[in-house]
């Protein structure tokens, strides 16, 4: 056996806590951008969300709004972040924007800021107008009405109907959707929420549509993430079951519903919306608003 010298077990020790040391910093630090652009995505679907809506209603659709006017209704309505640039960016035309922060003395790659916006909101670098923002952010709040709906009243309606199950068939969740829920282009999720990924190909494949399964789960799953956690594996069991806790559940600081706060656009989740990368026949040219890149 090896003799080691109390000098070298020192050693060892202090190397051992210095690579703890530095992955710990590594992690922290890892964590701060992530949730830096987590909080960015957060404020680029803000001000496509709300402060679009806002500006149509007083100023009317423009195709260009002034940074005076950008700013001011952002200020307004209280949604002024560290990230006000990029509402700017994404209603004022490059020249309004370059010169009202240049008046400011401070400098922002309009074009680079521009290419953020879009892979947030439409999941592609494309070029977009204000119409564009605001088309996305209507079919975003329709689809979250719909996927909401879907949660809240379809599965109890399946239970009420078929008993308690692990998953439903195709043929089961569309008839039901037929009476409980309004129907929709995005009865997809539906089926998404309630089939096992093999009823839900064999079902598309045979009405001749293309939809993938596992990003639309991702979507449901962290648009909703005060139910799902993030998590893609969930059964329908186990929606109904969530579903029936938040029905009973109340937000301790102001007594509302959970449903009430899953809907407050305001706050919003991680990811929200879907177009043509994850919607069945729904190709929107105003895209997706989906996550984009990893964490």
């Amino acid at each position: 056996m090896f003799n080691v010298s109390p000098e070298a077990w020192n050693l060892l020790a202090k190397v051992g806590l210095a690579t703890a040391c530095a992955t710990t910093v590594a992690l922290l630090v890892a964590l701060m951008r992530r949730s830096a652009r987590r909080e960015k995505r957060l404020a680029i679907r803000t001000y496509a969300r709300r402060v679009g809506r806002f500006l149509r209603t007083r100023y009317g659709l423009q195709e260009n709004y002034t940074p005076a006017q950008v700013q001011g209704m952002i200020k307004e309505w209280g949604y002024s972040t560290g990230y006000d640039q990029y509402g700017l960016a994404m209603y004022c035309d490059a020249a309004a924007f370059m010169n009202h922060y240049r008046a400011t003395g401070r400098r922002y790659n309009y074009e680079l800021l521009r290419g953020e916006i879009s892979r947030c909101l439409f999941r592609a670098d494309m070029t977009f107008s204000v119409s564009d923002v605001i088309e996305v952010s209507a079919q975003s709040k329709k689809k979250r009405l719909a996927i909401h709906c879907y949660i809240k009243q379809l599965g109890p309606a399946l239970r009420q109907r078929y008993g308690v199950q692990r998953k439903y068939t195709p043929a089961q969740v569309k008839q039901t959707v037929s009476y409980s829920c309004s129907r929709s282009d995005d009865d997809c999720y539906a089926l998404a929420l309630y089939c096992d990924a093999a009823d839900f190909v064999d079902y598309h494949s045979l009405i001749g549509e293309a939809c993938d399964y596992k990003a639309m789960r991702s979507e449901i799953a962290h648009s909703f993430h005060p139910i799902f956690q993030g998590s893609t594996t969930f059964d329908a069991c186990e929606v109904i079951d969530r579903s029936d806790r938040l029905d009973n559940a109340k937000d301790e600081s102001d007594g509302r519903s959970w449903w009430s706060n899953l809907l407050d656009f305001e706050s919003g989740s991680d990811l929200s919306s879907g177009g043509s990368a994850t919607s069945c026949n729904n190709d929107f040219s105003s895209g997706s608003d989906i996550d984009y890149g990893s964490d």
